[in-house]
């Protein structure tokens, strides 16, 4: 589960972020239920949903940098980042 970076909504569609892979996978299952399945993921925003374990740095309440990369946050998950984490940690 450590392996997984973020998943992100491809309309009815998720692509699976692994780490050490150049390309994502492609599910035929929304976000939504791909969220429910794997409950240690915390959704950032609408479209996106990433794993706790792999967030590094958290530098403005907007921007959470995850392997290096920048993932923005919507205003509204901003405020509830905090608990979201923490609900996706203690689930892992």
């Amino acid at each position: 589960m450590g392996q997984i970076l973020r998943f992100e909504a491809a309309d009815n569609y998720t692509r699976i972020w692994v780490q050490g892979q150049v390309r994502p996978l492609l599910y035929g299952y929304t976000l939504g239920v791909m969220c429910a399945r794997f409950p240690f993921m915390a959704r950032v925003s609408r479209s996106l949903a990433i794993n706790p374990q792999q967030v590094q740095t958290t530098t403005n309440p907007q921007l959470i940098l995850c392997n290096q990369r920048p993932l923005w946050l919507s205003r509204a998950y901003a405020k509830r980042l905090p608990g979201e984490l923490e609900r996706a940690r203690q689930a892992s």
